[in-house]
């Protein structure tokens, strides 16, 4: 019988650089598990190399199929020349023969650029005018300071700050650092894959993103939201990095993935129409996919996931998590690749489970296991030999059950993991 591994090969590059050279790797596993194995990958030195699709999820279906995440080199601005660091491996699963597997840390090296020393400019912080910063070719540091500032940085992977006061920061071409610092500010990426940051203050920022994968980051005390657009390509991938400490955000319109960054106060975040990517913090997160085919991770805490329309992969992480069904019943089949019975629950909205009329934990004699219901009173059916929850509006009789869920096999489930609301 073959050893369950971890197989982890690059499908192209060699090394990371500064330059934006990135490595593609392919996973799979050696072996079909008994249980869905997901696994997060995780960079040592986040300012060398960024992970793009950090966590993949494997179950019986596509375990021998190979899934890709992509390291991409980053610029950190500092003649450090080529850095080594490394890309770990966490595995979350409870499959028995795969909760013991490791892999060991894949090691990379970013390539340094060897470009020039970059050019560094600062706005007069007592001058009575407003500063105008214009970078050049290579990778510039433009940093204003009081008073309304206008800055570009040219071509080259730039740095731009804003200073005091409402600014205008253009990064122009090049994957750039944009950060308005203060009052309410105006930045555009344009081309590359670009950063947005609206700053710390309490202003209420406008980031444009252009082509290109761009990441913003909202900022944590504004008094009123920052406004998010993205004018790039529909086959790009953006990133809305939400603050802990907001308590509630909807992604705009074509930005594809949502964080809410490290912490542990209770946040909410919800997608939009597209298909979303989100993940939660270690606080008590509510997350709502809203429609297409998502994907959600809520990570540590007491976490309540809805996916909405589309079918959705739901990963709650470790706490006691709700995953909500309150779409309608149409071929919208989630599935949720940790449940675990002793701590989670599943909540069934009545008025699209509309034969659960008595709201609380789902009474026993409504619930069974098996391939199909046994009775009249059978409404709730979990097929433990494939996974499968479905729905009967009329148990025994005529009408044919309708699949709304996939836990996973040989589970301990009992009626009261499910609570009708």
């Amino acid at each position: 019988m073959a050893t369950p591994e971890i197989l982890i090969s690059k499908a192209s590059g060699n090394n990371t650089g500064e330059n934006g050279d990135k490595v593609v790797f392919n996973v799979e596993l050696s072996t079909q598990p008994l249980r869905d194995v997901s696994m997060t990958f995780t960079s040592s030195d986040t300012s060398e190399g960024a992970i793009s699709n950090a966590t993949l999820v494997f179950n019986a279906g596509n375990w021998n199929d190979a899934q890709t995440f992509t390291v991409r080199g980053i610029d950190d601005y500092l003649d450090d020349k080529s850095v080594a660091y490394s890309i770990t491996t966490a595995v979350s699963t409870m499959d028995v023969n795969y909760a013991r597997v490791t892999h060991l840390p894949i090691d990379l090296t970013n390539m340094d650029d060897g470009r020039d020393t970059p050019l560094q400019l600062y706005g007069d912080a007592d001058g009575p005018t407003n500063d105008i910063l214009q970078g050049k070719d290579g990778p510039d540091r433009l940093q204003g300071k009081d008073l309304m500032d206008d800055i570009s940085g040219g071509l080259g992977n730039d740095r731009l700050y804003g200073g005091y006061d409402n600014d205008f920061l253009y990064g122009q071409a090049g994957n750039d650092y944009l950060n308005g610092e203060q009052d309410d500010d105006y930045l555009e990426g344009g081309d590359g894959q670009d950063s947005l940051d609206g700053g710390e203050g309490l202003g209420a920022d406008t980031l444009i993103g252009g082509a290109g994968n761009d990441i913003y980051f909202l900022g944590g005390y504004d008094l009123t939201p920052d406004t998010i657009q993205d004018k790039g390509a529909t086959s790009d991938v953006d990133t809305v990095i939400m603050p802990f400490s907001m308590d509630r955000y909807t992604l705009p319109a074509n930005i594809e993935n949502g964080t809410i960054s490290q912490g542990t106060d209770d946040s909410d975040l919800a997608g939009n129409g597209g298909n979303n990517r989100l993940t939660g913090n270690d606080g008590d997160n509510g997350l709502n996919g809203g429609n297409g085919r998502d994907s959600i991770a809520a990570g540590v805490g007491n976490d309540v996931v809805q996916g909405g329309t589309g079918n959705d992969t739901l990963s709650g992480g470790a706490g006691r998590d709700s995953f909500v069904f309150n779409a309608e019943l149409t071929a919208n089949v989630d599935q949720i690749t940790d449940f675990n019975s002793a701590n989670d629950t599943i909540r069934l909205e009545n008025s699209v489970f509309v034969d659960l009329s008595v709201t609380g934990t789902l009474s026993t004699n409504a619930y069974t296991e098996g391939a199909a219901a046994r009775d009249s009173s059978d409404r709730i059916i979990y097929n433990d030999n494939t996974g499968a929850v479905l729905y009967d509006g009329d148990g025994a009789g005529g009408q044919a059950a309708v699949q709304v869920a996939t836990i996973g096999v040989n589970l301990s489930v009992t009626a009261s993991d499910f609570v009708v609301i």
